[in-house]
C-alpha cells in the first residue's frame, strides 16, 4: 500500500511539474507544446524518482511514511512555519514558470551551452540522489517544522545528515538550479534565489525550534557545523 501510495505521489508531482513547464511554453507565442528538454528533464525526473520510491519503501519506509503524515495544527508546529511552507510552494510554482516564459519569450540572457547543460543535468541528478538520502537517513523527515518527540523522534546524524544539518533542504540547491541549467535558463537559476531565502528563513525557525523540543539537538549543531553547503553556511 505504501509502495502504490508513493508511486502515485511521484507520478503526480511529475505531472504538476509537467503541467508547470510545458502549459506555459505552449501557450506563449514563439513556444511549443513539444519543447525536448522539458520532456527529457520530465522523463529522466521521473524514473529517478520512482525508483528511489521503491528503493525507499523498501530500505527505509518510514521516511516515505513521514512525508505523507499530515502536519498537526496545535503548538508542536512552530507559527511561523504556517506561513512560510506556503510561501515555499508560491516560489517554488513561480520558479517553474519563469523558465519557459525566459527561454521563449523574455530571452533576457544568453542561453546556457551544451557543457553547462551536460553540468546542469548532472547537478540535479545529484540533487535527487542525495534528496533520496535524505529520507533513508531520517524516519522523521515530515514536510513541516513539528514536535515528534512524543513518537520516539531522534536526532539524525548519520548519512548525509553527517555532512549537513539539513540535507533536504540542501538537495534543493542542485536539483533548482541544474534543472534551470538543462532546460538553458540562466533567468530560472536566478527565479530560484526568493525561494532559497525562504528557504533559510525557514532553517532558521527550525533549528530555533529544534533546539528547544529536540533532546541531542544542540549537541549534533555543534558537531556538523553547516546548513546547507559545507565549508559556506
Amino acid at each position: 500500500m505504501l509502495l502504490i501510495k508513493g508511486l502515485i505521489a511521484g507520478f503526480l508531482q511529475v505531472v504538476l511539474y509537467a503541467a508547470l513547464l510545458l502549459i506555459p511554453a505552449g501557450l506563449i507565442p514563439g513556444g511549443t507544446w513539444v519543447w525536448e528538454r522539458a520532456i527529457y528533464f520530465l522523463i529522466g525526473y521521473g524514473i529517478i524518482i520512482e525508483i528511489m520510491i521503491v528503493w525507499l519503501c523498501m530500505a527505509a519506509p518510514a521516511g516515505i511514511e513521514a512525508r505523507f503524515k499530515k502536519s498537526p495544527k496545535d503548538e508542536r508546529r512552530p507559527k511561523e512555519d504556517k506561513i512560510l511552507t506556503p510561501l515555499l510552494k508560491v516560489f517554488a510554482i513561480v520558479y517553474f514558470i519563469i523558465i519557459p516564459l525566459d527561454v521563449f519569450y523574455l530571452q533576457l540572457l544568453p542561453k546556457p551551452n551544451l557543457i553547462w547543460s551536460i553540468i546542469g543535468a548532472l547537478l540535479a541528478v545529484f540533487g535527487l540522489l542525495f534528496n533520496g538520502g535524505s529520507v533513508y537517513s531520517n524516519a522523521f523527515i515530515t514536510k513541516t517544522i513539528e514536535d515528534q518527540t512524543q513518537e520516539g523522534q531522534k536526532v539524525a546524524d548519520t548519512g548525509v545528515y553527517a555532512i549537513v544539518r539539513h540535507p533536504f533542504y540542501a538537495s534543493l540547491i542542485p536539483i533548482f538550479t541544474g534543472a534551470a541549467i538543462w532546460l538553458e535558463s540562466w533567468v530560472g537559476v536566478i527565479g530560484f534565489i526568493p525561494f532559497l531565502i525562504i528557504l533559510i528563513l525557514r532553517i532558521k525557525i527550525e533549528e530555533r525550534f529544534l533546539e528547544k523540543t529536540l533532546p541531542g539537538y544542540p549537541e549534533y549543531m555543534n558537531n556538523v557545523k553547516y546548513r546547507l553547503l559545507p565549508f559556506v553556511w
